[in-house]
């Protein structure tokens, strides 16, 4: 079996699926910022909340240290491998390899989309970020699956990275606001975000010529073919 088709470095069924993985990003931004308000409101034991916080404060001031230097040079290395190099290793391993071997497990799509984001997210060891983090690993697997290319997932990944380092090389303070606005702003503002998202994957699925006989032909197991 080659390599790169296996771990899905081909090319989509069509092209405009690059266009509309980025936009699917871009528009889940204030849902993202929704969930990521409702992330902080969650309860723990006292002591797991400790544990918690510090592992949070720890990992806030790698990005903070990363993020706060204020030339355009570091501006591109920060794009160039912070988010290219993310976009490309946790592709690579959470869709690439991860999802596909869920998927194959499931026998259908959406079980390992969700476990896959579910690792995804885990692995970054920041809880009050669990929620956001794993809305976008679902996203991702989804732009995957519907568009049968990796390469749109690590554009759409790369995109949202880089345009959150741009934002924060021109508003600094970004890095250290604890609340985005009114709560029912968000809320309203994230729904919105929430439905639109929706409409643009819907849109995926009933576009997508990917089909799980098709994705896993190679493979020495019996295949169902639908493409849901």
């Amino acid at each position: 079996t080659d390599t790169g088709k296996y771990l899905g470095f081909k090319k989509p069924s069509n092209n405009f699926y690059f266009i509309v993985a980025v936009a699917v990003m871009i528009v889940a931004i204030p849902l993202v910022n929704w969930l990521g308000e409702l992330n902080k409101n969650v309860q723990f034991p006292d002591n797991i909340e400790g544990w918690m916080k510090r592992s949070e404060e720890e990992a806030a001031k790698t990005v903070n240290a990363l993020l706060s230097k204020h030339t355009i040079k570091d501006l591109l290395l920060n794009i160039i491998f912070i988010a290219g190099l993310a976009a490309v290793g946790e592709e690579l391993l959470f869709r690439g390899m991860v999802q596909r071997l869920l998927i194959k497990m499931f026998r259908t799509p959406w079980p390992g989309i969700i476990i896959a984001a579910f690792l995804f997210s885990a692995m970054h060891m920041q809880f009050y970020g669990f929620l956001p983090r794993f809305a976008l690993g679902i996203l991702l697997g989804a732009i995957y699956w519907y568009s049968g290319s990796l390469w749109t997932a690590i554009v759409a990944h790369f995109v949202y990275d880089a345009l959150v380092i741009v934002l924060v090389y021109f508003n600094p303070e970004m890095l250290n606001e604890q609340g985005t606005g009114k709560a029912t702003n968000i809320a309203l503002i994230g729904s919105i975000s929430f439905v639109m998202v929706v409409l643009l994957i819907e849109w995926m699925r009933k576009k997508t010529t990917t089909t799980y006989a098709e994705v896993y032909a190679d493979d020495d197991i019996p295949v169902k073919d639908h493409p849901f």
